[in-house]
């Protein structure tokens, strides 16, 4: 009894560590994701072609996407440093037939090729046969009586056509003045949501957010040239008044070479940056634990459902009274 216990609790004691290795593998996998960032690269230029490369890697480049596109898209996936998938993989070509193969399907092309020649000589000896075309018309299609006079459904058209036009035009006012009602409603209602403190500490939360996530995404380092020239000197002027406007984004990352003598158009950028899972997670966290965004969310839902419903209310009675 004591050797069986022994047993079961050597089963037991192997059983627990497997699973607490599983559990270790599984959180260091886990770790693994949200802490080593993905890092990706791209270059692409522009001279009379377009050439685009990116790259996606994660964990030393033991996983890597790539895209190309010169001519055609070409996509591959590796995986240690060997391709595992490429969209460009030729597809496996048929293989072929043998001697006796190709005899057998060439007697039975010419088999194929005689019924079909008795056939056409059947038809082309059977007589033609032609329907005669009826000219007179058709009984069922007149609809008038013989003194001219419309029929009941045309006679009950003309009688609902002329009660829809005797409606009084107050009632049509009042419906107007109704809706218009309505939408200030509405429009009141909205100001209020957005104007209440809650909201506005929720958009505050929000925008943190956002910009926390965007920061996280866009690349860290970017390095660029842009040359362009018009026909028209004024246009390329235009241009460079626009892009001066934007001056702060691509500032010491972008150049842009304005060319008023002839007309062109190339380029090179090139940027690199990195995603931690991590950041997008905490960042989603604190937007979902914060209290005036969870207000902000459940009473938006709120009022879309009594829309729906007003919306619904108002269809059936418009139903009941025809």
């Amino acid at each position: 009894m004591t050797s069986m216990l022994s047993v079961v609790l050597l089963i037991l004691k192997g059983l627990g560590i497997a699973f607490l290795v599983i559990l270790a593998l599984l959180l260091l996998l886990l770790s693994l994701l949200l802490f080593v960032p993905f890092r990706y690269r791209g270059e692409t230029s522009y001279h009379h072609a377009l050439h685009v490369a990116f790259d996606i890697s994660w964990l030393l480049h033991a996983f890597c996407f790539r895209v190309r596109y010169a001519d055609s898209l070409h996509m591959e996936l590796c995986l240690l440093r060997s391709s595992i998938w490429n969209n460009q993989k030729k597809a496996s070509s048929p293989p072929e037939h043998t001697a006796g193969e190709a005899a057998s399907l060439s007697e039975k092309t010419r088999e194929g090729e005689k019924r079909m020649s008795q056939t056409a000589d059947w038809n082309s000896e059977q007589p033609m046969q032609s329907k005669p075309i009826s000219t007179e018309p058709d009984q069922a299609e007149v609809r008038h009586t013989e003194d001219g006079q419309a029929g009941p459904d045309q006679t009950e058209v003309h009688r609902k056509t002329k009660q829809e036009h005797k409606k009084d035009w107050r009632t049509r006012v009042w419906q107007r003045l109704e809706q218009a009602e309505t939408i200030r409603d509405r429009i009141g209602e909205e100001l209020s949501f957005f104007r209440h403190e809650r909201t506005k500490r929720a958009f505050r939360r929000l925008r943190q957010a956002l910009s926390r996530i965007l920061k996280e995404l866009l690349p860290r380092s970017m390095d660029g040239c842009l040359r362009f020239g018009f026909d028209d000197p004024f246009t390329t002027g235009q241009i460079c008044a626009a892009a001066a406007l934007l001056l702060p984004l691509y500032r010491d990352r972008l150049t842009i070479q304005p060319i008023f003598d002839r007309t062109v158009l190339d380029g090179e950028l090139s940027l690199k940056g990195r995603i931690r899972l991590i950041v997008l997670l905490i960042a989603g966290f604190w937007v979902w634990r914060d209290r005036d965004c969870r207000y902000a969310y459940e009473n938006y839902q709120k009022r879309k459902r009594k829309r729906a419903n007003c919306r619904k209310t108002k269809y059936e009675t418009e139903e009941e009274h025809g």
